[in-house]
């Protein structure tokens, strides 16, 4: 992938723009990118950023951005908002939801990841990162573990009881035999115990019952949304990222909002400014870059034309 890279380097100011981007700590506006070309810049931009946040304007063009990130990422994740009018209508498969725990993993378990979302995907109450992680279940092979304190444990994680796990989200127990689907799993697991010693561990197929692969451990992570209680703290999902290593990038924001929104948009965007996090802006109204960029990044034809600050582009225009 680092092919990739060599037509980036060949622009005027490249360099320059990396090194002023991991010297600032602000917002760094570019126009002039082509859909195609924006992730592609990005990637160039992102080297030495482990967690790297695509903020787009709309559902379908963070969808569209995952799947250009995917070229460069193959394990970019999409952190989607829920869905008031359908979030509670999916019936077994809770694809929502998976997703946003896939991403909530990602998180947690890579060094480097790369998150695509919308301004609605923050606005979740959460609880903790600190929190979250004290509910993931870890167990391996001959582990003590009670049956009914593990079925009551994957209960308030979220896990529904059914007599045979068929989806996602699903428990089941048979006599000394657990069966659990995560969330986070391309196939289901079953734990045999021996009283309340684990005896074996193993992945299987849903559909035949067959075994597949025999594990050492695994993770167990919620099968619900960490949504805080009455008298928990609640945080937003960019309270989970490190602010000295993550690097936000804005898609056209603003597209498609009203005045209100825009404003509210603005103070979210302001808000990321005063935590320290270091974000790239890709927009073509100029009053809202004035207002909110430190730095400005003008691309003609896939040449980096200008690189300055607000005040040096107004000078350099005349």
């Amino acid at each position: 992938m680092k092919a990739f890279l060599e037509p980036l380097k060949k622009l005027s100011a490249y360099e320059e723009l990396c090194e002023k981007l991991k010297k600032n700590r602000g917002v760094l506006q570019l126009s002039g990118c082509m859909d195609s070309q924006k992730v592609h810049m990005a990637y160039g931009l992102w080297q030495g950023f482990p967690c790297r946040l695509f903020l787009a304007g709309s559902e379908q063009k963070a969808k569209e951005i995952y799947e250009d990130c995917r070229f460069f990422d193959k394990g970019a994740v999409l952190y989607q908002a829920k869905d008031f009018l359908f979030f509670h209508a999916d019936i077994q498969g809770n694809l929502l939801v998976q997703q946003r725990i896939q991403a909530l993993k990602a998180l947690l378990t890579r060094q480097e990841v790369t998150i695509v979302t919308t301004f609605d995907g923050l606005m979740d109450r959460l609880r903790p990162l600190e929190q979250v992680q004290k509910d993931i279940l870890h167990i391996g092979n001959e582990s003590v573990v009670e049956i009914k304190a593990l079925s009551e444990r994957l209960v308030r994680l979220g896990y529904e009881r059914t007599g045979q796990v068929e989806a996602p989200g699903q428990f089941a127990v048979w006599g000394g035999i657990v069966d659990i689907y995560a969330l986070t799993e391309e196939n289901p697991w079953r734990i045999e115990f021996w009283d309340d010693e684990i005896d074996s561990i193993r992945s299987f197929d849903v559909e035949s019952q067959r075994s597949i692969e025999n594990l050492e451990e695994i993770v167990i992570y919620p099968a619900a949304d960490p949504v805080p209680g009455k008298k928990e703290k609640a945080v937003s999902f960019l309270d989970y990222l490190d602010t000295e290593k993550t690097l936000v990038f804005l898609d056209e924001p603003t597209a498609g909002l009203d005045v209100e929104g825009r404003v509210a948009l603005h103070a979210q965007i302001r808000a990321l400014q005063a935590q320290g996090k270091t974000i790239v802006l890709a927009s073509h109204d100029m009053a809202e870059v004035e207002s909110l960029c430190s730095r400005i990044g003008i691309l003609n034809r896939g040449e980096l034309v200008f690189l300055g600050t607000v005040t040096e582009l107004t000078a350099h225009i005349g």
